[in-house]
Parts: C-alpha cells; structure tokens; sequence
C-alpha cells in the first residue's frame, strides 16, 4: 500500500507543475491590461509603463513563470494587484465559506444519492425505480443558476423560508447548498443504482437471505458494500467538482466565498489572485482524485496489489 501510494502522489507533481504553467500562460492571454485598469482611465503612457515595470509584467514570459513558479513552491502566490495583500490571505479569507458550502452540499449529495440509489436498485423495474431514472435525466438538464434563481425567488423572496443572500444566517447555506447538491446527488443515485441492480441477483444474496437475514441486513451489510465503490468514486470525485462548481452559486446567492472572489478578480485583471484560486481549485482537483485512489486501494486491496 504504501509503494501504491507514493507511486500516485510522484505521478500527480508533474501534472500539477504542467497545471501551473498552463494556468499562468491562460492569465497572461486574458484581454486586458491591469496597469491600465490600475492606472484609470486619464493616465499617461508613462505612468501606465511604470505601473507595468513595478508588477514585473514587462519581463519576458518565461522570466515571469519561473518567478511565479519559484514563489509557488515556497507557499508565495504574490500580492493582489488591487489590495496590495497576499493572494493566501486573499484565498484564506474566503476558503472557509467556499469550504462550508461544499461540505454542506456533498452531505446533501451523498445521502441523497446513496439512499435513492440503494432503493431502486434493490427494486429493479419498479415504478420508483423508473421515477428515479426519469427524475434524474430532468434534474440534469435544469442549469445551476437557473435552479439557484428559482429557489431564491420563490423559497426566498416570496415564501421567506429562507434569506435572500449572504452568510449572516446558519440557513442561509441550505439553499445554495441544495443547488449545488442536485447534479451530484444524481450521478451517485444513477450509479448507486446500477451497481445495487447488479449485486442483488448474485448467488450470495439469495444465500444470505435463505439463511434467514432480514432484507436491512441484506441491503446495507452485503449488497451495499459491495455496490459502494463506484459510488466512493464518484463521491471522491464529485468533491471536487462541488468547490469548483461554487463559483456560479456563490455569485447567485451572493456567498462572500472564493468564487464570488474570482468572479470580482476576473472583472479587474488581478492576475495573481485569477493564478492562485485557478490553480486552488486545479490542485483540488488532483488532490480529490489520488485521495480516491488511495481510498479505492484501502477499499479493495486487490486494486492496490494490481497497480504495484
């Protein structure tokens, strides 16, 4: 296990340092120049070109990486172009909302998933089974900010079940949190299913339940764990897609989160804070996806012994 797991992690650094480059070269691409932004619009070339001098951004290119990606193997994502304050504390400010969120919501996502999943699953062609199939493909064709706007008009505005926006509340997550959850608790629900369908027509089910287990202990102790690894991964997977999928929501509901701050940093040209929360929400990414493997490994060791 522990050769399994230093194999994953020497294969995802190289991805993450070509990660870094492409997300620095893609900000670099954006339209738009931040001196002249800094500047206003009555400044002169001069002071334009000094602004452009101080941020470095008349270095050439590859001069430019390799102070950036020097600075990010030190914890250094530079200082924000618009309050001058280090991108971490920038990030950190807002992480623990984005982090809230995203928890929140896969709770909501995996819960949901994994007990409609189990349900259908366990009745095969049953007129639930077929709601859950049909309800699924309705679900993931309804747009994230459109269901968010729905909510927010009807539970929020005009019932006032909930607030309208921001975090001032401890149900002012339950909204956002559902709108983000639906999708996931979809995919997991679809897959729960499949898997579930597949288990409860082996031979060791019917032998457990003619040895007298009752249908609960069937379901959850035998068919379940047997069915839960795609689920895991698709959780695992889903995991990071909720923190990056925060961006449109946060804005939505107006949640002071780092999606709302990359969405405010896109609109000034703030380079180093568009670098970091790309390169945060990238670095989730892979983090999320060696963590499954690793966890796939713990779950079923022959996955482990077979990639050794």
């Amino acid at each position: 296990m522990t050769t399994y797991i230093v194999r994953r992690v020497m294969q995802a650094l190289p991805i993450m340092i070509a990660v870094s480059f492409l997300v620095f070269m893609m900000s670099r691409l954006m339209p738009g120049d931040p001196a002249a932004m800094i500047a206003g619009p009555q400044a002169t070339p001069e002071l334009v070109e000094n602004i452009r001098q101080e941020l470095g951004l008349d270095e050439p290119m590859l001069t430019q990486y390799w102070a950036f990606l020097t600075g990010l193997l030190q914890g250094d994502l530079g200082n924000s172009i618009l309050t001058k304050a280090p991108v971490t504390a920038e990030i950190g400010s807002r992480l623990g909302a984005s982090l809230q969120l995203a928890a929140v919501a896969l709770v909501f996502s995996s819960v949901i998933g994994l007990s409609l999943g189990l349900i259908a699953g366990s009745r095969p062609g049953s007129r639930f089974d077929k709601a859950i199939l049909v309800g699924s493909v309705g679900t993931l064709s309804i747009p994230n900010f459109w269901l968010g706007l729905t909510l927010l008009v009807y539970l929020a505005g005009q019932l006032g079940w909930f607030p309208v926006g921001g975090n001032n509340a401890p149900s002012s997550v339950i909204l956002p949190a559902i709108t983000l959850a639906l999708p996931p608790s979809v995919m997991v629900a679809r897959l729960t299913r499949a898997s579930v369908a597949g288990e409860v027509g082996k031979a060791y089910v019917w032998s457990a339940r003619a040895k007298g287990a009752s249908n609960r202990r069937v379901m959850g102790h035998h068919v379940l764990r047997n069915a839960l690894l795609p689920a895991v991964t698709m959780i695992g997977l889903e995991a990071g897609s909720l923190l990056s999928g925060v961006i449109v929501i946060e804005t939505v509901f107006a949640w002071p989160g780092i999606g709302t701050l990359l969405i405010n940093s896109l609109m000034v040209r703030d380079y180093p804070v568009i670098q970091g929360l790309i390169l945060f929400f990238s670095f989730v990414y892979i983090f999320v996806n060696l963590a499954v493997d690793v966890l796939y490994g713990v779950l079923d060791p022959r996955t482990a012994h077979a990639s050794s």
